[in-house]
């Protein structure tokens, strides 16, 4: 028992001398949604512009978003129609490494095959605060139907091109993280409830719910412009 309580304190000791990182897959297909997340005690707030996707050092177009969900900073895009290796940065990250503040660019390789995906949702990252939509865009000419489990379980089928998803969040109670599911994307969303219990929805809220619900709301409410599209001639 003493070695298990001495190894999780090296670990707890390591994360706060380690410094933010950024978590995302190693590879996808294209036009497919990558949703990773910015771990770390990062103390400033990240703005579109810090964002970046280059592909053999040359910045290319990318549709994208970032938020900050209850303290917690996610960030996702739609990858590029392209076969190759990309590099995914955020720049000035600050945050709390070991007591000091530090600055520091974050990266992430990963590379896109040469097989499509079936199809792409956007945003990868929901604030909620009344009833929203989800746009997925099927990347074939036939249907093809999916599962939602949000606020109940059901079916969805998809045709070519755009559909809009809507959710309904007036079941909800408590305030928090929830994961939607929503095909084969596990989508974080912060949902601001309606109070009381949060009833079948408690098993899908994390640790990191926000103290702060008002403070929460008028937080994103000022940042929706976190989800766009980065254009160059």
């Amino acid at each position: 028992m003493t070695k298990i309580v001495l190894f999780l304190i090296v670990i707890f000791l390591i994360s706060l001398v380690s410094g933010a990182t950024l978590n995302l897959g190693d590879s996808y297909q294209k036009k497919e949604t990558a949703i990773g997340e910015i771990v770390g005690n990062v103390i400033e707030q990240i703005s579109p512009e810090q964002v970046k996707l280059t592909r053999n050092g040359v910045e290319v177009a990318f549709e994208y978003g970032i938020k900050n969900l209850g303290g917690r900073n996610f960030v996702w895009l739609v990858t590029p129609a392209n076969e190759a290796n990309y590099t995914l940065t955020v720049e000035n990250v600050v945050s709390n490494v070991g007591g000091s503040v530090e600055t520091q660019d974050l990266e992430k390789n990963f590379f896109v095959g040469n097989q499509t995906s079936n199809y792409f949702l956007k945003p990868g990252a929901i604030f909620a605060a009344g009833n929203f939509e989800v746009t997925v865009v099927l990347n074939n000419d036939a249907p093809e139907t999916i599962s939602v489990d949000f606020p109940e379980s059901r079916e969805i089928i998809l045709q070519s091109g755009e559909n809009k998803i809507q959710f309904d969040i007036e079941s909800v109670g408590e305030s928090g993280i929830v994961n939607l599911m929503i095909g084969k994307y596990s989508v974080p969303a912060y949902i601001v409830g309606r109070g009381g219990s949060p009833g079948n929805n408690s098993g899908n809220f994390g640790n990191n719910e926000s103290q702060n619900n008002t403070n929460e709301s008028q937080n994103e409410i000022g940042n929706e412009n976190h989800d766009k599209r980065r254009k160059f001639c």
